[in-house]
């Protein structure tokens, strides 16, 4: 029997080795789907926890800054508020030579800081208290020894929608420079 000419040199793939062929690929692109999604979702929470650790960081250096002018500090503890911390910053002059410097004779100003709702404000004399950093949950003073301050900050981390706080902090000690003692 002589074959079609059609029937010659037929050459392409059936329909059985194109379905096996889509299903296989359709697996492939599921899997690299599913893998992408986990791998923004990590990406997603770790910089939010590079973010988060950041800010108090940053809120810890510029505390350090500020509370480093002062000559005396002292806080109160147990307030609705959590730990204050006040500091007594001695004003800057000028004298007749141009020059600049703290008075430490003068009386100062008092600068508050405190938390409330994960914001650390700081408040300058009878002022109005300004946002002085956010993402902070409680600032805790555990020392102020002459110059010496020794003060933590604690943030608030979110952890797959849960939120535990205090679980993160940034320590420091800070010398007063200005200090009487």
């Amino acid at each position: 029997m002589i074959k079609p000419s059609f029937y010659k040199n037929r050459r392409g793939f059936t329909v059985i080795e194109l379905s096996v062929t889509m299903v296989t690929m359709a697996m492939i692109v599921a899997t690299l789907g599913v893998m992408m999604c986990n791998a923004l979702r990590g990406w997603s929470s770790g910089v939010s926890h590079v973010g988060a650790d950041a800010r108090v960081s940053t809120a810890a250096h510029k505390l350090w800054q500020e509370v480093r002018l002062g000559k005396s500090a002292y806080t109160v503890k147990g307030t609705s508020l959590g730990d204050q911390l006040y500091v007594v910053v001695p004003p800057l002059v000028t004298d007749v030579n141009h020059e600049t410097f703290y008075d430490l004779s003068a009386a100062g100003t008092t600068h508050r800081y405190y938390v409330s709702n994960d914001v650390l404000y700081r408040q300058i004399g009878t002022g109005t208290a300004e946002v002085f950093a956010r993402g902070i949950s409680r600032l805790e003073v555990f020392g102020v020894s002459g110059p010496m301050v020794m003060v933590r900050l604690l943030r608030s981390v979110d952890r797959d929608g849960a939120v535990t706080t205090n679980e993160d902090y940034v320590q420091q000690k800070i010398l007063m420079r200005n200090s009487l003692n």
